[in-house]
């Protein structure tokens, strides 16, 4: 049934002409929009070849492959720290870790998706290894048709074969004829995602579970096995496909949008502040919360690949 508000049936003809009206300068409106996102997008495609730029640098630094000099990491580590904080971090600093020779950041990513909520949410414990191999991500973005693709790189880990997963969102400048009204900018139409060649036994995304049943007919009692799908990060590269359901069309496009949800906010947010996320700067999560629901045999495994690296 169609919402309308309550005072309308008391309102005037000559008012509801000149809502009507009104109706139709938004419809020009939505119209302008629809060529505002569409150049909005065009710059983004201009400028991201640039913001890549510095981010391969920011990767450069990250895995160890360039050590930065003096004059390029003259800035404070932590905005809007006073002295007697940043010294108290520094004599923690000194005291934990006394001889400085690891080259690059250990796990750098891996935090930054730790620190940052949506993605925090789908990582789970067994994915924390797997992400440790993460070393950068990227994001490139396409104009026929509108779309962007994120790119996770990862170093060579006995997990998967892969190099690179790939992520790719492809966007509808269009307004829905029957609903155009709801108009909001690019809207998802259709994303994909790298297949994941998982190494044997090494699939973090399903497990094994066994149940003791009874031969009917021998009366022996046996196991069976059964694989089912578990909670994972690595599910990301597994997004819905409303073209593949007939029925339960729209629960599947509302995951559908949830996904494109995290995807932008790892293209807009998460890469170009990458580091902001890592010191905590901007970071929803502490580190009372991580340490808490850390067991301490992953704290205790992470102290040992950091002392490694």
């Amino acid at each position: 049934m169609i919402q309308f508000s309550t005072h309308l049936p008391q309102t005037s003809a000559k008012t509801r002409r000149n809502v009507r009206a009104l109706k139709k300068l938004q419809m020009s409106t939505i119209n302008l929009e629809t060529e505002y996102f569409r150049r909005l997008h065009e710059l983004d495609k201009e400028f991201q070849p640039r913001f890549n730029k510095l981010q391969e640098e920011r990767r450069a630094i990250v895995t160890g492959a360039k050590e930065p000099a003096d004059e390029e990491a003259d800035i404070a580590l932590l905005h809007g720290a006073d002295k007697e904080e940043l010294s108290t971090l520094e004599e923690a600093w000194d005291k934990s870790n006394p001889d400085d020779h690891e080259r690059g950041i250990a796990d750098f990513w891996l935090l930054v998706l730790l620190n940052f909520q949506p993605t925090r949410d789908m990582i789970a414990d067994a994915d924390l290894d797997v992400l440790a191999h993460l070393n950068d991500i990227t994001c490139d973005v396409d104009s026929n048709p509108p779309s962007f693709t994120l790119s996770f790189h990862f170093d060579k880990n006995e997990y998967f074969t892969n190099s690179i997963l790939q992520k790719r969102y492809v966007l509808s400048e269009n307004v829905d004829p029957e609903n155009p009204f709801s108009y909001e900018g690019l809207s998802i139409v259709e994303c994909t995602a790298s297949q994941i060649e998982w190494q044997n036994e090494r699939n973090v995304t399903k497990k094994v579970i066994k149940k003791k049943l009874r031969n009917t007919h021998t009366g022996k009692a046996m196991m069976a096995y059964k694989t089912v799908k578990t909670d994972s990060f690595f599910n990301f590269f597994e997004p819905p496909n409303p073209a593949l359901f007939d029925e339960h069309r729209e629960a599947v496009y509302e995951a559908l949008m949830s996904d494109f949800e995290v995807g932008l906010e790892i293209r807009e947010q998460v890469i170009p502040r990458a580091v902001l996320y890592y010191t905590g700067e901007i970071a929803d999560y502490s580190d009372d919360e991580y340490d808490s629901e850390c067991s301490s045999d992953e704290k205790e495994e992470r102290g040992h690949r950091d002392k490694k690296n």
